[in-house]
């Protein structure tokens, strides 16, 4: 079954977006964050994304740091599902993968936390390094928009 996020801000009221996304999936835009507690409050699931589209048509450039904050914020949140890679819109391939030290670190990190009880075990130092390759190896994906597996045929 296809999920379908639906896209904030939704216009009219607080109390309207709040009806209209009620067991709804959200996906919020770290350009247009406004709705996000009505989002963590009602929705079954969210997502972030970059926002880099919106910036860029404004004239700015995204700020990956504060949105890589932004993620670690909020993906502690239980309806949190995930996060877009952040890029660079009018950037060429060689400047998107230039991201790629900061999304790697925010993903060490996140893996990191989720063993950081289990140093001395290792049972759990082997699951750590599946997960993180895991992690980095979809990271890499979507940056350049490449998969090593293959689906049904």
């Amino acid at each position: 079954m296809t999920t379908l996020y639906h896209g904030t801000p939704i216009s009219g009221s607080r109390e309207d977006a709040r009806q209209f996304l009620q067991g709804r999936h959200a996906l919020i835009s770290f350009a247009h964050p406004d709705q996000l507690d009505v989002v963590k409050e009602v929705c079954t699931t969210f997502i972030l994304d970059n926002g880099a589209f919106s910036i860029w048509r404004k004239g700015g450039k995204l700020n990956v740091g504060e949105y890589i904050r932004w993620v670690e914020l909020h993906s502690q949140h239980y309806r949190f599902n995930y996060a877009f890679i952040p890029d660079i819109i009018d950037g060429k391939e060689a400047d998107n993968d230039a991201l790629s030290p900061e999304i790697v670190a925010a993903i060490d990190k996140e893996v990191q936390g989720m063993f950081s009880e289990f140093k001395d075990n290792p049972l759990m130092e082997k699951l750590y390094g599946i997960i993180k390759k895991a992690k980095l190896q979809s990271a890499v994906e979507n940056i350049s928009g490449q998969s090593n597996e293959t689906g049904p045929n």
